[in-house]
């Protein structure tokens, strides 16, 4: 029985909206495309004339559901007529003679077209008689032109006119893909948003942006405005089955920003396949993406932010490069990491100094300083912070202390990372621990001391600086946190010079460059040679011998 009610239910349904379908077409419609329509031609929204004479009021009318009559009115000019029309489109041209004895002033014709799926719409015409307009648009700017802003940014303006405005135009001579037009219909206020997009190339760091107004009496207001810019991207990522990260956006490889418009980094990249700049990473999107521009390859060349761009080709082998984007030339560098450009310090940061990045408490050492070398170790005691939890840690180098952008980290599989990344190094059990890391090759290894390291009371220097007597011998001062960390500062002359333990000759270390080395303590062994005279910070970790004599 429910069955037969609802199928009732239904047939009646649609017999009614069959029924009313004449009547009531612009309800079961598409509004847009029935809505009775009345488009005014540019010239004719405003009409300026005298007493006595003739005016033609003038529209284009249309609707796809049919016309019915259009209505125009004017009380103050003697204008009441009602023109009936037969079809979907029609051209209004209706003259009238402006009464002779009419005021000066401004009036309004009101247009009313009436449409066969009963919607009305209506539109003033605005007639000055006996009087000129003389006022130019106005417009009042929102946009802060004390700020700096990026390359897409909002320009926005408040429009205005005493008789209404015809459109308003965005012109920027520097980059004509801003240039923008807008018709405005004779409306009085007007609030202006167009979103500006820049190009990454864009060489300025200032834009210069004009508003022209024009009104209905075809009065012009043209005003410039300089607004600052820097339109570099502020973060910069890899992306390319070259490299690690695929072609996704989401598994970016991050580089450095080392100044404005300056990207760095060391990659690992392989030697089959393509890769890509990309500004925004973990989000799907690839717009702005630079690719391979005009004469260019492998090694380096010109930046393309063109959308349809070329990957950049990956390198002939297979290893770690330093990459390198320079938007303020549109260029880009791609060199394989076989020396440091210097022997620079680095410096541990995590638990063992509260994560102070500014701390140079913990100082890794090198064997040598030879730029073909890049292993920096740091053999000492790591304590468990508190909760019971082990020690983590990371590597920052002394140029960028202060900063978390340039840290290198513990990558999966001994892969050395660099950039403010994770994981932290992590020791996870209390005691002594050799942690090494390669800056030429990007591994790192963590291994466990197998034997506890002998202790000393107290480990001196001796040298030319005292003329080797044993009475005049300099005392290091011993780390709080590790009992096998030694510091002090000296006096030296140029010269030789050598560490030994608990004033005993027998415990004795030498034989090693400055300013980094590994003291040997091969009995008879030769000193260390001091090449000039200067104020020295000299570290020691007598675990592994290796020492540090930085000149101040």
């Amino acid at each position: 029985m429910k069955k037969i009610l609802f199928f009732l239910a239904l047939v009646v349904s649609v017999s009614f909206l069959t029924a009313c379908d004449d009547d009531n077409e612009y309800l079961l419609g598409d509004p847009e495309s029935i809505t009775p329509k009345i488009e005014v031609p540019a010239g004719s929204m405003l009409i300026q004339t005298e007493q006595g004479a003739e005016i033609e009021i003038k529209a284009d009318l249309a609707n796809p559901s049919g016309l019915e009559s259009v209505h125009i009115a004017c009380t103050a000019l003697g204008m009441d007529d009602l023109i009936v029309i037969d079809g979907k489109t029609y051209a209004l041209a209706k003259k009238y003679t402006v009464p002779a004895n009419v005021q000066k002033g401004m009036y309004f014709v009101t247009v009313t077209l009436n449409s066969a799926n009963k919607l009305t719409v209506s539109s003033d015409i605005k007639v000055m008689v006996g009087m000129k307009d003389t006022e130019k648009p106005a417009l009042l700017l929102h946009t802060d032109l004390t700020a700096t802003y990026p390359a897409e940014f909002d320009f926005e303006a408040t429009l205005s006119d005493n008789i209404g405005l015809a459109k308003v135009e965005l012109i920027c001579e520097a980059e004509t893909s801003v240039n923008y037009t807008e018709e405005l219909s004779g409306v009085s206020r007007f609030d202006f948003v167009r979103k500006i997009q820049l190009p990454y190339s864009f060489p300025s760091k200032q834009v210069v942006l004009q508003l022209r107004l024009t009104d209905l009496a075809g009065l012009v207001t043209e005003e410039n405005f300089t607004v600052k810019v820097n339109v570099y991207p502020n973060t910069l990522y890899i992306v390319g089955d070259a490299s690690d990260a695929g072609w996704t956006t989401k598994d970016g490889i991050a580089l450095t920003k080392v100044s404005d418009g300056v990207f760095a980094g060391i990659v690992k990249l392989k030697a089959t396949g393509g890769w890509k700049f990309i500004a925004n990473n973990g989000v799907d999107t690839w717009n702005p993406a630079w690719g391979i521009g005009d004469a260019s390859d492998a090694t380096g060349g010109q930046l393309n932010g063109d959308g349809g761009a070329g990957n950049i080709p990956a390198p002939a082998e297979e290893g770690f490069y330093t990459v390198t984007a320079d938007f303020t030339t549109m260029t880009y560098k791609v060199e394989k990491l076989e020396a440091l450009e210097k022997i620079g310090n680095l410096y541990l940061v995590g638990n063992m100094n509260g994560w102070d990045n500014t701390d140079k408490g913990f100082m890794a050492y090198r064997d040598d300083n030879e730029l073909t070398n890049g292993v920096y170790t740091y053999t000492g005691f790591f304590k468990k912070q508190d909760g019971g939890e082990g020690c983590y840690f990371k590597f920052c180098p002394e140029e960028y202390l202060g900063s978390w952008d340039h840290m290198y980290y513990a990558g999966a599989d001994g892969e050395l990372k660099n950039g403010n990344g994770d994981p932290a190094f992590f020791v996870p059990v209390e005691g002594y621990y050799t942690v090494t890391i390669d800056l030429l090759n990007m591994t790192w290894t963590l291994e466990a001391l197998t034997e506890t390291p002998t202790e000393y009371t107290k480990i001196g220097l001796m040298g030319a600086y005292n003329n080797w007597d044993v009475a005049r011998e300099a005392f290091m001062t011993q780390s709080a946190y590790d009992k096998h960390m030694w510091t002090t500062e000296l006096e030296l002359p140029a010269g030789e010079i050598k560490f030994r333990a608990d004033s005993n000759w027998d415990i004795a270390w030498g034989n090693g460059p400055v300013p980094y080395g590994k003291g040997d303590m091969t009995p008879a062994t030769p000193n260390i040679n001091i090449p000039e005279a200067g104020t020295y910070q000299i570290r020691f970790n007598d675990i592994t011998g290796h020492y540090v004599f930085l000149k101040k």
